[in-house]
């Protein structure tokens, strides 16, 4: 026992020495570095504070701290918060208490874009702000804020949108890809001789020379063939935008004899085929004996020239002769060619000579050479003739649209159409469609200006007012009579229209025209035979008309007579909102009321004394589109869904109630 107490007692002495010895050295270690007692505070609150020397980072503790010792001098102490960035700031510790607050940085979380697609578009490059991200799919980290995000792949459209990224939003597309429609190419296919019917593809394109436009870029197997010729062949390859020409020659069919024929460089000369005069250049002569022939051309002009011909049986031998003018050479000569059918052209606004033709005589010096043909915008160009030469003018005519353009003065005028003198007024005739500045100028000087769109199908009319009115041009459009878009002036229709199974009248006429300012008039007559005959008169008004979209309101007033003594009165007022298809459809809703007051019978009678009035409210959908130059086709269905019945329509000649929805369809002559 008394060993165990003694063995206790030892231990103790030994743990009491050792804390003593612990505890005398950290206060020499804590005496040999002195603290200052430190507020430590951040905003926000609730960061760490690490104590940074040697490349260690020692926790102190977390914010805010009270009377925090720090060691004295320059110390690193650094901050760190979830959600915001770390903060290392290096400060002096000094012998006075201080406080020490730090601001910290809330760390934005970036937005998320991901892009994605159909397995067809994969490998699309992906471009975030001109930056390449990489193929199609992928993903991106991106700031809040705004961001260009572009798609492309060879053989399609570009995919661009802007993005409004908000912070950690996560951002996704899946990309659709537009192919892309290479421009149509065209090819010239000219033969000698011309004349030739064309194939193209084993489809025919008319008869050389002839330009084949609107092909697909693409390989094509081009054909010629001409009566007493061997057929032609050629391969062409159409790129994309621009014009393959080829000019192939055709081949007699072999015989006993040949052929000959002589062109030159004037049309008017006469051709001597050894001596012997056989007509006016070009010509060919047929039934020609193989051998050497001596050609001759001459004109009453003094123009000259002669070739030798070899002839070979069953061949055809073309003979070129250019010719010289013995006489003082002080004239020239334009000959004028285009591929339009049916052009002609004109020298200096003199007459009008179809094409091709040759003007000669033509002193030297600028000439301008206008070329017309129906269909086509007026060619005009400005050439310099020199003495003793041809001049070839090729004219390549384009689409065109018709123009009217007068005074409201009726006062002359000069147009000019894009600065190019036009004509005067009043004008009619064709320019190339597209957008234009016509400029009408009045013999004292005063203009005025129009922007002008010029359609295939459409007339364009301008009248100048020079300041009075500032009118402006004004579209004549196809007529479409029950859409909202009023008829254009000067147009009109007239309609008929029966409705199944007769409700509520079985037959309906309608003609009216455009009187201008967006409005048109309209007189309707239906028919319910001996039940009722109404008459309304229908005013329209187009208060909206756009590109593709109409909208109106139109007010309809009439009555009628029917048999038993009955009549009626009717007011209509009516809103109407169109898509416009082009001049080919348009597809109209409309919304209305009808007021009535009939009489079903006899004054006399009582149970017919009192008139039946009432208010119906009509919704409906109408179509229309052309079926010809001059004829529509329209059905319609409409109904009253929330109102009561009109009693007159109880008096029908159906056997059935009114249904309160009605079909109905029609035809429509314009002029």
């Amino acid at each position: 026992m008394r060993q165990a107490q003694s063995n206790l007692l030892t231990r103790v002495a030994v743990l009491a020495t050792l804390l003593l010895a612990f505890g005398l050295s950290a206060t020499s270690a804590h005496a040999a570095v002195p603290t200052t007692p430190t507020n430590i505070d951040t905003v926000p609150t609730g960061a760490q504070v690490f104590l940074v020397a040697g490349g260690q980072e020692t926790f102190q503790g977390v914010t805010p701290m009270k009377l925090f010792r720090l060691p004295r001098g320059t110390i690193q102490l650094k901050f760190k918060k979830e959600g915001h960035d770390d903060l290392l700031q290096t400060i002096g510790i000094a012998t006075t208490r201080q406080t020490l607050l730090f601001n910290l940085v809330r760390t934005i979380q970036p937005a998320t874009i991901e892009l994605t697609s159909a397995p067809e578009f994969s490998g699309a490059a992906i471009e975030i702000d001109g930056k390449a991200i990489g193929p199609i799919p992928s993903s991106a980290k991106v700031s809040p804020g705004r961001h260009q995000v572009v798609v492309t792949k060879d053989g399609y459209g570009r995919w661009e949108r802007w993005i409004e990224a908000t912070e950690g939003q996560r951002v996704t597309f899946d990309v659709v890809l537009v192919k892309s429609e290479l421009p149509k190419g065209e090819i010239l296919v000219s033969s000698n001789p011309s004349g030739a019917s064309i194939m193209v593809n084993g489809a025919p394109r008319g008869v050389t020379p002839a330009v084949i436009e609107g092909l697909t870029p693409g390989p094509y197997l081009v054909e010629v063939s001409l009566a007493d010729y061997t057929k032609a062949s050629q391969s062409v390859v159409v790129e994309a935008g621009q014009r393959a020409k080829i000019d192939l020659a055709l081949q007699k069919v072999k015989g006993d004899t040949g052929e000959i024929k002589i062109l030159t460089d004037v049309d008017d000369a006469q051709i001597f085929l050894d001596g012997e005069l056989i007509g006016k250049a070009p010509v060919t002569q047929a039934n020609i004996r193989p051998g050497t022939h001596q050609v001759e051309a001459r004109t009453a002009r003094g123009f000259s020239g002669e070739a030798t011909a070899e002839v070979r049986a069953g061949e055809m031998t073309v003979v070129r002769i250019k010719m010289t003018q013995t006489s003082p050479p002080d004239k020239g000569q334009v000959r004028v060619i285009s591929t339009a059918p049916g052009a002609d052209a004109s020298l200096d606004g003199g007459e009008f000579q179809k094409l091709p033709t040759t003007f000669s005589d033509v002193a030297p010096g600028s000439h301008v050479i206008t070329v017309r043909a129906a269909g086509f915008a007026n060619w005009t160009r400005t050439i310099q003739v020199t003495a003793g030469s041809t001049e070839e003018v090729v004219a390549e005519l384009g689409q065109s649209g018709r123009v009217e353009v007068s005074t409201k003065d009726g006062t002359r005028a000069e147009l000019f159409l894009n600065g190019k003198p036009l004509g005067r007024t009043p004008f009619t005739g064709e320019v190339p469609a597209g957008t234009h500045s016509l400029l009408v100028q009045r013999d004292d000087g005063k203009q005025e200006e129009f922007q002008i769109a010029v359609g295939v199908d459409r007339v364009v009319k301008v009248t100048a007012a020079f300041g009075a009115d500032k009118p402006q041009p004004q579209a004549v459009h196809r007529p479409m009579p029950f859409s909202a878009r009023a008829l254009s002036q000067g147009t009109g229709h007239a309609s008929i229209v029966a409705s199944w199974p007769g409700w509520p009248f079985p037959l309906y006429v309608q003609a009216g025209g455009g009187v201008g300012w967006g409005f048109d008039v309209n007189v309707q007559f239906r028919t319910a035979f001996d039940v009722i005959n109404e008459f309304e008169g229908i005013v329209k008004w187009t208060f909206a008309d756009i590109k593709t979209l109409s909208a109106a309101v139109e007010l309809g007033i009439g009555g009628g007579l029917g048999g038993n003594d009955r009549n009626s009165f009717v007011l209509r007022p009516r809103v109407k909102g169109s898509l416009m298809i082009g001049e080919n459809a348009a597809i109209t809703a409309h919304v209305g009321l009808l007021y009535h007051t009939d009489r079903l019978g006899p004054e006399d009678k009582p149970e017919t004394k009192d008139r039946d009035a009432g208010l119906r409210l009509y919704l409906g959908l109408d179509l229309e589109f052309r079926v010809a130059e001059k004829v529509n086709l329209m059905f319609s269905i409409q109904g009253d869904p929330v109102g009561g019945k009109r009693a007159l329509y109880e008096e029908s000649f159906l056997d059935d109630p009114d249904p309160k929805l009605y079909f109905s369809g029609g035809v429509s002559f314009m002029f």
